[in-house]
């Protein structure tokens, strides 16, 4: 069992560098009484008189001492970087996060999110599942999700939500449409005109939503769950 404790070693390395007990104690900020009464419990513990005393002139190191405070202060060098490793590793996020996206969201957001994440935390992994929201939620009760990307529209009580970003709805027109020329689209210009709708929720929820708020009727053309189809289907 050692005898002695790194606050010891750090006194005494201190009094070394500095010359003396005084000196020492304002570095540490340290009275010179519990400076004092450390080195001499160290020496006694040792068996070795570390230092020389010198009459107001403070105190240099014995030749057992130099040999003693050299190894120690390897010691005090090893034990710092030992506290810094473990304060890093306390600190460093790793293993797998369980992240899941709404399908709608994930081909354009996710794999810069996934980029920035693990270019921060290397030491962790990323598992991406996709789906819809009635899945997402699932998933999240049930802890096989950490968490979801999806959009605030319906969301149940019992989930925390942490809002990310906010986009304004857009209309998609073939490119020859007439409208296409106008900036700004008003929902009344939509009346008549033949929708392609998302159809899985919540976006089916939301953008009907939004065209009833305006007293719209949506005159349904076609419907798929597949982005890239409705895409296709309005080009």
């Amino acid at each position: 069992m050692l005898r002695f404790t790194l606050r010891q070693i750090e006194y005494a390395v201190a009094i070394w560098d500095h010359g003396s007990v005084a000196a020492a104690s304002g570095h540490l900020g340290v009275a010179q009484p519990t400076l004092s009464a450390a080195l001499a419990k160290l020496e006694e513990q040792v068996g070795l008189q570390l230092f020389i005393r010198h009459h107001a002139q403070g105190v240099s190191p014995s030749p057992a001492g130099i040999r003693f405070l050299a190894e120690a202060r390897n010691l005090l060098t090893h034990a710092q970087d030992l506290q810094r490793e473990m304060a890093a590793a306390g600190t460093a996020i790793e293993g797998q996060l369980a992240l899941a996206s709404f399908a709608t969201i994930a081909p354009a957001f996710v794999p810069q999110l996934i980029k920035s994440f693990t270019n921060l935390h290397p030491k962790a992994t990323v598992r991406l599942a996709e789906g819809t929201q009635d899945e997402l939620f699932q998933g999240l009760r049930s802890g096989q999700h950490d968490l979801a990307l999806l959009y605030d529209v319906d969301t149940p009580q019992d989930f925390a939500v942490t809002p990310l970003a906010s986009f304004a709805p857009y209309v998609l027109l073939p490119a020859r449409h007439r409208l296409t020329r106008l900036r700004n689209v008003p929902l009344v210009a939509l009346k008549d005109e033949p929708l392609v709708l998302l159809d899985v929720a919540p976006s089916r929820i939301y953008f009907t939503r939004i065209l009833e708020s305006a007293g719209i009727t949506p005159r349904l053309a076609f419907s798929s769950p597949s982005l890239e189809v409705v895409r296709g289907l309005v080009g």
